[in-house]
């Protein structure tokens, strides 16, 4: 679960989950929630419910603000705070 202070207080509750696509890993957040319903350690998957959508952090709104990193350079974007993962376009990782 995140927490509301330092570098990322402007998000609000957020949650990171850790993830493994065949070799290929990422990290995902959850941020602006209402609350946070997984714990640190849990194993998550498709379909979990592991958060409340919400109106935290700088938002003047109820909404999610997802985000996904992967260690994968993409043009335009950069690794914010030295993790070696880069910010990603989500709706490349979305069927709609």
């Amino acid at each position: 679960p995140g927490n509301p202070t330092g570098a990322y207080a402007a998000y609000g509750e957020h949650l990171w989950i850790k993830g493994d696509d065949q070799g290929r890993q990422y990290w995902v957040i959850l941020a602006t929630l209402l609350r946070v319903l997984a714990d640190k350690g849990d194993h998550v998957e498709a379909g979990n419910i592991v958060a409340l959508s919400g109106n935290s952090g700088n938002s003047t709104g109820a909404h999610l603000h997802l985000g996904i990193e992967t260690v994968e350079q993409n043009p335009g974007f950069q690794d914010t705070h030295d993790t070696g993962f880069y910010w990603q376009n989500p709706q490349t990782f979305m069927q709609i």
